[in-house]
């Protein structure tokens, strides 16, 4: 569920920008720009690593007995939401 939930803000967030650009390998590119930019961060500041959308995915907080991670996958779905309807919108002004 963890791996679900926020993995697919990176889809959200391919889905959006392939609405915005007309080819197919820069949404692609960016969206795992953003994923490789995410992990590098989570790794080097303090704090963020437990936080983070990454750890969120990997659900180690869960498997240590800390609990499902309700608060950043609450906001995970949110953010994911949100871009699914920016692009939803950007699909619907299009003239197929």
């Amino acid at each position: 569920m963890c791996l679900f939930v926020a993995g697919s803000v990176f889809f959200s967030l391919a889905f959006l920008l392939s609405s915005v650009f007309t080819d197919i390998w820069r949404p692609l590119l960016i969206a795992l720009f953003a994923a490789a930019v995410l992990a590098l961060g989570e790794q080097f500041v303090d704090g963020a690593s437990r936080y983070g959308l990454i750890a969120t995915m990997s659900g180690e907080r869960y498997f240590r007995g800390a609990g499902v991670p309700w608060a950043q996958l609450l906001v995970s779905a949110a953010l994911s939401a949100a871009m699914l309807y920016g692009a939803s919108l950007n699909l619907a002004r299009r003239d197929f």
